[in-house]
């Protein structure tokens, strides 16, 4: 049973009504009343026919119940032809927004929202996902916020809300964006991103959030505090980037959008001013550790790194995002392992007397010591072999050899 049939019982059943007016001055609920099927009451619809229906309910049938229906707005007392009547009855108000409000289970001073959402509230699946979310006590911006996430079909948190999207842009797709759009939930979610991350935009988008994220992540690691500045963001957006980053569903959605931000923001360009310190806390783009691995290899080949602070850079790497992905097992496992392999085998080789004296000397020699040169050496081509990069490593291998 509707709201509307509900309401329309009560009042001719339990309260003893006769006859109720019935202004639609929206002219949007001729549906509904089409639709209405009350016991014992009969419908008339107002259309230049007051003086027969004034006649049939107060002559012809003056027992009967009547509900009377008027599309527009009520007539002025002087050309109501039925104001008598009216005023000795009660009249009935049921615009749409009410309606939507009562199946959402919102209190009624939401009106405005509901009018100024009505592609939202027009779904009805969309209200009965956001009256599952218990909104009756809610603020306006925790109900806004649930209605964007029933449209996202996520969780009411800004950082699912954004993960859903973020998603949907690495996959070259715009469903969601234009939805929120044609409910007119955007600029809502823009202003919830400018209030609690800082992000604003004289024209706000996914991609382009995407982007000042990453160049404000990739400016803080670097120490950029003018482009931080800059940007606005917060530590509550870069913890959002960190954490949605880390998290292994999100792998292949965060490397398409950090490949297509390595190319508009020109990151390649800033590397090449950027020293090994600079780069190794931070693992936002691909081309980090390929200016890493580049600088390793000319600084292990030139002598000027030792094996500890080597591996201590290996370490801290094979933390990174790049290293050891699902999709690219051993995409940078295997090239930073030949460089590690390289730096302990040179530092090795250069403490090492590889002086034969005798055959016996030889083999306690290698039994005691030298097994780990040809160890590493073996660790290395194996690596560098594994590495598909044999054009970035071939300095350490001509050292090597």
């Amino acid at each position: 049973m509707s709201e509307i049939t509900k309401a329309l019982t009560r009042r001719f059943h339990h309260d003893q009504e006769r006859i109720i007016f019935w202004y639609d001055e929206a002219e949007e609920m001729t549906a509904e009343f089409d639709a209405l099927d009350l016991a014992g009451v009969t419908k008339l619809t107002l259309d230049n026919n007051q003086f027969a229906i004034k006649h049939r309910m107060l002559r012809a049938e003056p027992a009967q119940k009547f509900l009377l229906y008027h599309k527009g707005a009520r007539p002025i007392n002087a050309q109501n032809w039925l104001l008598d009547v009216e005023l000795a009855h009660r009249t009935f108000a049921a615009d749409q927004a009410a309606l939507w409000l009562t199946a959402a289970g919102l209190p009624n001073h939401y009106g405005d929202l509901a009018r100024a959402h009505a592609p939202f509230f027009k779904n009805d699946k969309f209200v009965a996902a956001l009256k599952a979310l218990d909104v009756g006590d809610d603020s306006r911006p925790q109900v806004l916020r649930k209605m964007v996430a029933v449209c996202l079909k996520t969780t009411p948190n800004l950082s699912e809300i954004m993960g859903s999207l973020l998603i949907e842009l690495a996959g070259a797709q715009d469903e969601k964006q234009r939805l929120l759009a044609r409910c007119g939930l955007d600029a809502f979610l823009w202003e919830e991103l400018e209030r609690t991350w800082g992000y604003t935009s004289e024209t706000p988008s996914v991609k382009d959030l995407t982007l000042t994220l990453l160049r404000t992540g990739y400016a803080t690691g670097v120490g950029d505090v003018e482009t931080v500045r800059s940007t606005g963001l917060n530590v509550e957006a870069l913890d959002f980037l960190r954490h949605w980053q880390n998290n292994r569903h999100n792998g292949a959605a965060f490397a398409t959008l950090s490949a297509q931000a390595a190319t508009d923001l020109d990151i390649e360009a800033d590397l090449q001013r950027r020293s090994l310190d600079d780069l190794v806390g931070i693992d936002l783009f691909e081309l980090i550790d390929r200016r890493i691995l580049h600088e390793l290899v000319r600084r292990v080949a030139d002598r000027t790194l030792d094996a500890a602070t080597c591996e201590a850079i290996v370490h801290s790497r094979s933390q990174s995002f790049w290293f050891d992905r699902p999709s690219h097992p051993n995409q940078y496992l295997h090239p930073y392992r030949a460089v590690e392999c390289a730096a302990q085998f040179l530092q090795m080789l250069d403490t090492t007397d590889l002086t034969v004296r005798s055959l016996r000397q030889g083999v306690d020699q290698y039994a005691a010591h030298w097994y780990l040169l040809d160890q590493r050496y073996r660790q290395l081509i194996y690596h560098s072999r594994q590495s598909g990069l044999p054009t970035l490593l071939a300095p350490l291998l001509e050292q090597v050899e």
